[in-house]
């Protein structure tokens, strides 16, 4: 959307055909931006589109949320990676309200997929925000958005260093650092 509204050409193209509904939205997206969305479900399908909007300023690959537990569903997501041309950011998502220790294990059976930033998700679901630090700490890759709700652009913010160290100490008790 901050794209489309910056007059970037963009286009959408999203290999998500599992998730009800999931193609509908983009396209409501698509056509209230006035942004072409496009469906692919095949990784040399991906390849012909994406050349076909080489034109664009951004092309947005929507790829469907896939089991850090299925290496099957992570490889086939790979097949899909690997067709588009770099440059590119390739970002993951994660549920910051997800345990610390599952997070690592879940970015870890990604690393695969060479992707280069992370997103954290329910951001304002949670108190506890260390895990943005540890993991990009561990992982060696920027945290580059944080999402505090569903509200799409609004919810959506760069994670700068001031905002995550804003998160890591929002819920500290200053007299309880006074005490030690």
């Amino acid at each position: 959307t901050r794209f489309s509204l910056d007059n970037k050409k963009v286009a959408i193209v999203t290999v998500n055909t599992y998730r009800i509904g999931a193609v509908e939205q983009l396209q409501a997206y698509g056509d209230l931006l006035n942004i072409p969305v496009e469906v692919v479900m095949t990784p040399g399908r991906l390849a012909k589109v994406v050349a076909r909007h080489s034109d664009k300023d951004y092309i947005f690959i929507d790829t469907a949320g896939r089991s850090a537990g299925n290496v099957g569903q992570i490889l086939e997501l790979k097949r899909f990676l690997d067709v588009v041309a770099v440059p590119q950011d390739i970002f993951l998502v994660l549920n910051l309200t997800t345990r610390n220790r599952d997070l690592e294990r879940i970015a870890n059976a990604f690393m695969i997929t060479n992707y280069s930033r992370l997103v954290f998700t329910k951001v304002d679901e949670t108190e506890t925000h260390g895990a943005i630090l540890n993991l990009v700490y561990t992982l060696g890759r920027p945290a580059a958005y944080l999402a505090y709700g569903q509200g799409v652009p609004d919810d959506i913010s760069t994670a700068d260093p001031q905002k995550i160290a804003e998160l890591l100490i929002r819920g500290v008790d200053p007299d309880e650092i006074m005490a030690v």
